[in-house]
């Protein structure tokens, strides 16, 4: 049985990729508008991604995944087909090559769930203003 997830739990970077998961899907490169201002190392930046990242899939809000063919030859939101964990290994390892952001950057994207959705409409319309913008 999932926990039920309360905002204030969540940091600020995970807040800004829920919410404007109400808009489309979201790329990683929005994680790095979040986290800009912080001016981070590249194992800083994993560390900070992934603590954003981990409590969205672990609680059913996101999945992680790219843009491709779906079943049927349709193209869309491709979800990973690994754990929670492999997955967030996968992030890094692909940021790891590229710490630029030109592969993963747009390439790695999250989509919300049901869950997710319910939580970040609740989200928009109470949560500060500033927990919502990229940067500082």
């Amino acid at each position: 049985m999932k926990k039920e997830t309360k905002w204030s739990e969540l940091g600020k970077p995970s807040i800004f990729l829920l919410v404007h998961g109400l808009d489309d899907w979201v790329p990683l490169a929005w994680l790095s508008c979040v986290l800009f201002d912080q001016k981070l190392t590249g194992d800083e930046f994993v560390t900070e991604a992934r603590a954003a990242i981990a409590p969205l899939l672990q609680q059913g809000l996101m999945e992680i995944g790219h843009y491709g063919v779906m079943e049927g030859g349709v193209p869309g939101f491709v979800p990973w087909d690994t754990s929670i964990d492999e997955s967030l290994c996968k992030f890094e390892a692909i940021y790891r090559r590229d710490p630029s952001g030109s592969e993963w950057s747009f390439d790695i994207w999250l989509n919300l769930t049901p869950s997710g959705e319910e939580l970040a409409k609740t989200l928009e319309g109470r949560c500060p203003g500033n927990l919502l913008k990229g940067g500082g």
